[in-house]
Protein backbone atom coordinates (compact mmCIF):
# COMPACT_ATOMS: atom_id res chain seq x y z
CA UNK A 1 0.00 0.00 0.00
CA UNK A 2 1.29 3.83 -0.50
CA UNK A 3 2.79 5.73 2.04
CA UNK A 4 0.74 8.97 0.57
CA UNK A 5 -0.57 11.34 3.51
CA UNK A 6 -3.76 11.38 1.31
CA UNK A 7 -5.80 8.86 -0.01
CA UNK A 8 -5.84 7.85 -3.50
CA UNK A 9 -8.95 8.24 -5.70
CA UNK A 10 -9.97 5.62 -7.61
CA UNK A 11 -11.60 6.73 -10.91
CA UNK A 12 -12.85 4.99 -14.12
CA UNK A 13 -13.73 7.68 -16.20
CA UNK A 14 -13.69 11.18 -14.98
CA UNK A 15 -12.73 14.65 -16.42
CA UNK A 16 -11.57 15.17 -12.91
CA UNK A 17 -7.90 16.67 -11.92
CA UNK A 18 -7.72 14.93 -8.49
CA UNK A 19 -6.70 11.13 -7.94
CA UNK A 20 -10.51 9.60 -8.61
CA UNK A 21 -11.88 6.08 -8.96
CA UNK A 22 -14.34 6.44 -11.97
CA UNK A 23 -16.09 3.57 -13.42
CA UNK A 24 -17.62 3.93 -16.39
CA UNK A 25 -19.99 0.63 -18.03
CA UNK A 26 -18.84 -1.26 -21.26
CA UNK A 27 -20.95 -0.50 -24.64
CA UNK A 28 -22.45 -4.04 -25.30
CA UNK A 29 -26.01 -3.84 -24.70
CA UNK A 30 -27.05 -6.83 -26.87
CA UNK A 31 -24.89 -9.54 -26.07
CA UNK A 32 -25.95 -13.06 -26.05
CA UNK A 33 -22.29 -14.71 -25.89
CA UNK A 34 -18.38 -13.14 -25.01
CA UNK A 35 -16.91 -13.19 -28.78
CA UNK A 36 -20.02 -11.28 -29.88
CA UNK A 37 -19.33 -8.68 -27.18
CA UNK A 38 -15.87 -7.94 -29.08
CA UNK A 39 -17.70 -7.98 -32.62
CA UNK A 40 -19.69 -4.80 -31.57
CA UNK A 41 -19.66 -1.30 -33.23
CA UNK A 42 -16.87 0.94 -31.40
CA UNK A 43 -17.83 4.15 -30.24
CA UNK A 44 -15.19 6.28 -29.82
CA UNK A 45 -15.36 9.51 -27.55
CA UNK A 46 -14.99 12.54 -30.31
CA UNK A 47 -11.90 13.89 -28.63
CA UNK A 48 -10.12 10.47 -29.37
CA UNK A 49 -11.27 10.18 -33.28
CA UNK A 50 -8.10 11.43 -34.80
CA UNK A 51 -5.45 9.18 -32.53
CA UNK A 52 -7.65 6.03 -33.23
CA UNK A 53 -7.88 6.96 -37.23
CA UNK A 54 -3.99 6.56 -36.41
CA UNK A 55 -3.77 3.22 -35.36
CA UNK A 56 -2.55 0.32 -37.18
CA UNK A 57 -5.59 -1.29 -38.56
CA UNK A 58 -4.12 -4.90 -37.92
CA UNK A 59 -3.93 -4.06 -34.18
CA UNK A 60 -7.31 -2.82 -34.36
CA UNK A 61 -8.99 -5.52 -36.02
CA UNK A 62 -6.76 -8.03 -33.08
CA UNK A 63 -8.00 -5.50 -30.58
CA UNK A 64 -10.68 -7.72 -27.90
CA UNK A 65 -11.92 -4.63 -26.59
CA UNK A 66 -15.26 -3.30 -27.72
CA UNK A 67 -15.32 0.08 -26.37
CA UNK A 68 -13.01 2.69 -25.06
CA UNK A 69 -11.95 3.64 -21.88
CA UNK A 70 -12.66 7.86 -21.57
CA UNK A 71 -8.90 9.23 -20.75
CA UNK A 72 -8.50 11.57 -18.31
CA UNK A 73 -7.64 15.28 -19.73
CA UNK A 74 -3.90 16.67 -20.13
CA UNK A 75 -2.12 13.29 -19.73
CA UNK A 76 1.25 15.01 -21.74
CA UNK A 77 4.21 13.60 -19.94
CA UNK A 78 2.23 11.65 -17.82
CA UNK A 79 3.15 8.20 -16.69
CA UNK A 80 0.60 5.62 -17.92
CA UNK A 81 -0.11 2.02 -17.36
CA UNK A 82 -2.67 -0.41 -19.32
CA UNK A 83 -3.74 -3.32 -17.43
CA UNK A 84 -4.66 -6.48 -18.93
CA UNK A 85 -3.37 -4.29 -22.66
CA UNK A 86 -4.12 -7.49 -25.23
CA UNK A 87 -2.08 -6.15 -28.44
CA UNK A 88 -2.15 -2.92 -26.95
CA UNK A 89 -4.70 -0.81 -28.94
CA UNK A 90 -5.30 1.39 -25.58
CA UNK A 91 -1.57 1.36 -24.95
CA UNK A 92 -0.60 3.07 -28.32
CA UNK A 93 -3.90 5.46 -28.46
CA UNK A 94 -2.26 6.90 -24.78
CA UNK A 95 1.02 6.95 -26.75
CA UNK A 96 0.08 9.88 -28.72
CA UNK A 97 -1.77 11.69 -25.38
CA UNK A 98 1.13 11.52 -23.10
CA UNK A 99 3.86 12.55 -26.07
CA UNK A 100 7.32 13.13 -26.16
CA UNK A 101 8.00 12.55 -22.48
CA UNK A 102 5.51 10.38 -21.36
CA UNK A 103 5.30 6.94 -20.93
CA UNK A 104 3.07 3.72 -21.61
CA UNK A 105 3.47 0.76 -19.56
CA UNK A 106 0.67 -2.55 -21.09
CA UNK A 107 0.72 -4.85 -18.64
CA UNK A 108 -0.74 -8.52 -20.10
CA UNK A 109 -0.66 -12.37 -19.32
CA UNK A 110 -0.41 -13.30 -22.73
CA UNK A 111 2.55 -13.88 -24.32
CA UNK A 112 1.29 -14.19 -27.63
CA UNK A 113 -1.01 -10.71 -27.69
CA UNK A 114 2.39 -9.01 -26.10
CA UNK A 115 4.27 -9.91 -29.19
CA UNK A 116 2.28 -8.81 -31.64
CA UNK A 117 1.51 -5.47 -29.88
CA UNK A 118 5.44 -5.08 -29.90
CA UNK A 119 5.78 -5.68 -33.37
CA UNK A 120 4.10 -2.52 -33.90
CA UNK A 121 5.93 -0.24 -31.84
CA UNK A 122 8.03 1.35 -34.46
CA UNK A 123 5.11 1.81 -36.71
CA UNK A 124 3.50 3.81 -34.39
CA UNK A 125 6.20 5.45 -33.08
CA UNK A 126 7.17 6.92 -36.20
CA UNK A 127 3.47 7.39 -36.71
CA UNK A 128 3.03 9.80 -33.75
CA UNK A 129 6.38 11.58 -35.02
CA UNK A 130 8.24 10.42 -31.71
CA UNK A 131 12.18 10.51 -31.80
CA UNK A 132 11.90 6.77 -29.51
CA UNK A 133 9.53 4.97 -28.37
CA UNK A 134 7.53 5.84 -25.76
CA UNK A 135 5.52 2.29 -24.57
CA UNK A 136 6.70 -0.98 -23.14
CA UNK A 137 4.52 -4.37 -23.37
CA UNK A 138 5.54 -6.12 -20.21
CA UNK A 139 4.41 -10.20 -19.36
CA UNK A 140 2.48 -10.05 -15.99
CA UNK A 141 -0.46 -11.12 -13.65
CA UNK A 142 -2.86 -7.91 -13.02
CA UNK A 143 -3.79 -9.11 -9.74
CA UNK A 144 0.00 -9.60 -8.66
CA UNK A 145 1.03 -6.44 -9.85
CA UNK A 146 4.18 -6.83 -6.94
CA UNK A 147 5.99 -8.86 -8.81
CA UNK A 148 6.73 -6.66 -11.61
CA UNK A 149 9.32 -4.43 -11.30
CA UNK A 150 7.76 -0.80 -11.71
CA UNK A 151 8.57 1.51 -8.41
CA UNK A 152 5.67 2.29 -6.13
CA UNK A 153 4.22 5.87 -5.98
CA UNK A 154 5.84 6.38 -9.55
CA UNK A 155 3.08 6.11 -11.74
CA UNK A 156 0.17 9.27 -12.65
CA UNK A 157 -2.57 7.12 -14.10
CA UNK A 158 -3.58 3.93 -14.47
CA UNK A 159 -6.26 2.65 -16.82
CA UNK A 160 -8.03 -0.98 -17.37
CA UNK A 161 -10.76 -1.67 -20.18
CA UNK A 162 -13.43 -4.31 -19.32
CA UNK A 163 -10.62 -6.87 -17.68
CA UNK A 164 -10.98 -6.73 -14.30
CA UNK A 165 -13.87 -8.68 -14.33
CA UNK A 166 -12.07 -12.04 -15.04
CA UNK A 167 -9.70 -11.92 -12.51
CA UNK A 168 -10.65 -13.58 -9.11
CA UNK A 169 -8.80 -11.92 -6.70
CA UNK A 170 -9.77 -7.84 -7.70
CA UNK A 171 -9.02 -6.91 -4.21
CA UNK A 172 -5.32 -7.76 -5.12
CA UNK A 173 -5.64 -5.80 -8.14
CA UNK A 174 -6.92 -2.27 -6.48
CA UNK A 175 -4.57 -2.74 -3.77
CA UNK A 176 -1.98 -3.02 -6.71
CA UNK A 177 -2.81 -0.34 -8.13
CA UNK A 178 -2.89 1.75 -5.17
CA UNK A 179 0.72 0.89 -4.76
CA UNK A 180 2.01 2.36 -7.76
CA UNK A 181 -0.16 5.57 -7.93
CA UNK A 182 1.66 8.78 -6.75
CA UNK A 183 -0.36 10.79 -4.72
CA UNK A 184 -2.65 12.52 -6.68
CA UNK A 185 -2.68 9.66 -9.51
CA UNK A 186 -5.95 8.20 -10.84
CA UNK A 187 -7.51 5.05 -11.81
CA UNK A 188 -9.58 5.17 -14.66
CA UNK A 189 -11.43 1.91 -15.89
CA UNK A 190 -14.92 0.73 -17.29
CA UNK A 191 -16.21 -2.84 -16.07
CA UNK A 192 -19.18 -4.61 -15.87
CA UNK A 193 -21.26 -4.86 -12.31
CA UNK A 194 -23.93 -6.40 -11.03
CA UNK A 195 -26.75 -4.83 -8.97
CA UNK A 196 -26.79 -8.57 -6.90
CA UNK A 197 -24.60 -11.70 -5.97
CA UNK A 198 -23.79 -14.16 -8.70
CA UNK A 199 -24.90 -17.89 -7.31
CA UNK A 200 -22.04 -19.87 -7.86
CA UNK A 201 -23.89 -22.49 -9.64
CA UNK A 202 -24.77 -19.92 -12.40
CA UNK A 203 -20.79 -19.13 -12.86
CA UNK A 204 -20.40 -21.21 -15.83
CA UNK A 205 -23.34 -20.20 -17.50
CA UNK A 206 -22.76 -16.64 -17.51
CA UNK A 207 -19.52 -16.60 -18.10
CA UNK A 208 -20.32 -16.42 -21.93
CA UNK A 209 -22.19 -13.08 -21.18
CA UNK A 210 -19.25 -11.08 -19.39
CA UNK A 211 -20.99 -11.36 -16.17
CA UNK A 212 -19.66 -14.26 -14.17
CA UNK A 213 -16.69 -12.40 -12.43
CA UNK A 214 -18.62 -8.71 -12.10
CA UNK A 215 -18.50 -7.84 -8.62
CA UNK A 216 -21.68 -5.57 -7.23
CA UNK A 217 -20.66 -1.79 -6.63
CA UNK A 218 -20.33 -2.09 -2.62
CA UNK A 219 -17.74 -4.39 -2.76
CA UNK A 220 -15.63 -2.05 -5.35
CA UNK A 221 -16.03 0.70 -2.80
CA UNK A 222 -15.31 -1.14 -0.15
CA UNK A 223 -12.11 -2.50 -1.66
CA UNK A 224 -10.89 1.18 -2.58
CA UNK A 225 -11.20 2.26 0.26
CA UNK A 226 -9.34 -0.51 2.50
CA UNK A 227 -6.83 -0.01 -0.03
CA UNK A 228 -6.04 3.85 0.30
CA UNK A 229 -8.14 5.15 -2.60
CA UNK A 230 -11.55 7.44 -2.25
CA UNK A 231 -14.65 6.42 -2.61
CA UNK A 232 -15.28 5.21 -6.58
CA UNK A 233 -16.85 7.55 -8.98
CA UNK A 234 -19.55 6.27 -11.25
CA UNK A 235 -19.04 8.63 -14.83
CA UNK A 236 -21.30 6.55 -16.72
CA UNK A 237 -23.33 3.45 -16.54
CA UNK A 238 -26.40 1.80 -18.53
CA UNK A 239 -27.86 -1.55 -18.03
CA UNK A 240 -26.72 -4.88 -20.28
CA UNK A 241 -29.55 -6.65 -21.98
CA UNK A 242 -29.02 -10.09 -21.83
CA UNK A 243 -30.45 -12.05 -25.69
CA UNK A 244 -29.83 -15.42 -24.57
CA UNK A 245 -33.59 -16.53 -23.65
CA UNK A 246 -32.08 -19.24 -21.45
CA UNK A 247 -29.66 -16.71 -19.50
CA UNK A 248 -32.76 -14.34 -19.09
CA UNK A 249 -35.08 -17.20 -17.39
CA UNK A 250 -32.18 -18.01 -14.79
CA UNK A 251 -31.19 -14.29 -13.47
CA UNK A 252 -35.47 -13.20 -13.98
CA UNK A 253 -33.96 -10.73 -16.66
CA UNK A 254 -32.62 -8.22 -13.93
CA UNK A 255 -30.38 -5.08 -14.89
CA UNK A 256 -26.56 -5.41 -14.78
CA UNK A 257 -25.00 -2.43 -14.73
CA UNK A 258 -21.42 -2.08 -16.24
Amino acid sequence: MSNSTEPKTPTVESNDSERNYNVEEDDNSDVDHFSRAHKSILRTPGILDATVEQIHPDIMAKSHQSNFVIFPPKLEDCSVIDLGCGVGRDVFILSKLVGEKGRVIGIDSEKDQLDFARQHIRYHTNKFELKKPNVEFVHGEIDRLETIKIKENSIDVVVSNSVINHRRNKKAIIEGVCNLLKVGGEFYFSDVYVNRPIPEEYQELLSGEYISGALQWEDLILYATEAGFTQPRLITAKPIKIANEDIQQVIGNKRNLD
